[in-house]
């Protein structure tokens, strides 16, 4: 066997080594994942008329934010509530402990998932502080 070919054997062995081990990183890594935490996410109504609070499917709130809401991002960005019709709807978080729905606060030096109410974050309850 020539050099040539010897060198094009050895990258293909190669090539077919890292995708097997990007395969393998992928499969090992998913199926640890939660995907109920892609399913349904909490949305909460700001109008004081409504002041409404409920689950929907991420799905469908990614497809009306991207309708209604600020194309640029997610997190802090009105959309249609489902009840009231305004746009004073926001992404919010469902506290673990008590149950009550708030919006996320990004203050530094905290957990955004604090929840204001009974201040349990499930980040520190899973990270054991």
């Amino acid at each position: 066997m020539d050099e040539k070919r010897k060198k094009q054997l050895k990258l293909i062995v190669v090539v077919v080594c890292l995708v097997l081990a990007g395969l393998i990183t992928l499969t090992t890594n998913m199926s640890g994942v939660d995907e109920s935490v892609f399913k349904a996410v909490w949305v909460i109504c700001t109008n004081k008329d409504c002041n409404a609070s409920y689950e929907t499917d991420r799905r469908k709130l990614d497809k009306q934010i991207k309708k209604d809401g600020d194309p640029r991002g997610f997190d802090r960005f009105a959309f249609n509530c489902s009840q009231c019709r305004q746009k004073t709807a926001f992404w919010a978080i469902k506290c673990g402990k008590c149950g009550d729905v708030f919006l996320p606060d990004f203050t530094p030096d905290d957990r955004y998932d604090r929840c204001p109410d009974c201040g349990y974050s499930e980040i520190e309850n899973r990270l054991g502080q």
